[in-house]
Order: C-alpha cells, then structure tokens, then sequence
C-alpha cells in the first residue's frame, strides 16, 4: 500500500515522515536537513527542505531503499537528473536506503555528503557493520565522502580489523590513553589532530590526504 502512495504521488518531507513512522519508522537523528530514520536493521535519509515536494522518483527510492593505500573514506553516488521532478536524484549503490536530491548538481553534491553522513554515523553507532564502497562501474558517478567527524572513525576501525588488533592495542601504539582512543573512534566524540592522523598513517604505513575546499 505505501509503495502504491509514493509511486502516485508527491508529498512533502514532513508528510513522508509521518507515513513512514506509521509504518514503524522511527527518527535516529538529525544531520542538517536531512532525518535518519531507522527499524530494525534498515536505515533511511530523508530530506526535509521546508514545505518543498519530494519528486516522485525521489520517493520510489526512498520505498525501495528500505525493502600504501589512502586513508579516505568514499561512497560512490549516482546522480542523474529526472524530467518529471526537474531535479537531480542522488542513490549510493552500496547503502540501502540513502537517497536524496538536489535542483542543481552542486546542490545534489551537498546534500549527498549529508545524508551520507548521518546515514553512515547511525549505522555506525548501532553496531551494524559498514558496507565497503564500491568501485565507479557507470557513468554519471560522483565519490562522496562524510564529514571527518564520521570518515575517521570509519577510518579507524577498518584499519583497526584489517591489522586485527583491538582498541587497547593501537592506543599503545600511538601512545594515547584506551579513553582517548576511544574518542577517535567515536563519530559524537571524533576530534583528531593532524599530528594524530599522521601518526596513525605512518604506523599503518597508510598516505594520510588533506584537502581545503
């Protein structure tokens, strides 16, 4: 019945929210303009851009979403502009259920990074393990990353199980307390210095990368 509604119709944010949360939805959390709703095991962002309608492609998605290296962390995301909803409908492949849209492809960008950063920061904090970002396949592929606050613990804890050690373990070997290790893998409490970043790609011979934009 809810797949029907969305396929037929535009609402707003606001009024999605209320359907979904009628369906056993609840709200995780808030990341700009975005809400993370979560039940169960499943995880889904929502724009919400004042009282603006949700275009009907960005709905279905939303429904169907539901059923020496580097040290980066980046999502690929497909972004192709639809007619009917004049705006640019944002998909990442690689996480069920995390979709947004922008009118304008710098708009698109931004609220991808957000709703990427909520949704991986939720995942995260529930203990679900994190998919791998794949590789580009297609056309029309933009590489997203979330904020630092969330792409290093990311970070972290993939290097972490890629060594297999556990936390106290590599607090000893960047010479910080289990406490204050325990932050840096802490998307709420994450606040890491470049002297600590550095110290953590040369131990795990990893190219720490630092971009001003």
């Amino acid at each position: 019945m809810l797949y029907k509604i969305l396929s037929k119709a535009t609402m707003t944010g606001k009024v999605l929210l209320k359907l979904l949360e009628n369906n056993g939805w609840r709200l995780d959390r808030i990341c700009g303009s975005h809400h993370i709703m979560i039940r169960r095991d499943k995880t889904l962002s929502v724009p919400v851009h004042g009282n603006g309608d949700l275009g009907k492609g960005l709905l279905v998605k939303t429904y169907e979403g539901r059923r020496f290296k580097e040290m980066k962390v980046q999502y690929p995301a497909k972004i192709r502009y639809t007619k009917e909803d004049k705006s640019f409908l944002v998909e990442f492949p690689d996480l069920e259920g995390c979709v947004t849209a922008g009118s304008t492809i710098e708009e698109a960008q931004k609220n991808a990074k957000e709703a990427l950063t909520g949704y991986l920061a939720s995942i995260f904090d529930r203990g679900y393990v994190i998919p791998k970002p794949s590789k580009a396949k297609s056309g029309n592929i933009y590489m997203i990353e979330p904020d630092p606050e969330v792409a290093t613990p990311i970070m972290l804890r993939r290097i972490r199980d890629e060594k297999k050690l556990n936390q106290t373990e590599v607090a000893k070997m960047l010479g910080i307390s289990y406490q204050a290790y325990q932050r840096l893998e802490n998307p709420g409490t994450c606040n890491p210095t470049i002297k600590t970043l550095e110290k953590v790609a040369r131990i795990f011979e990893k190219q720490l990368t630092v971009e001003f934009v």
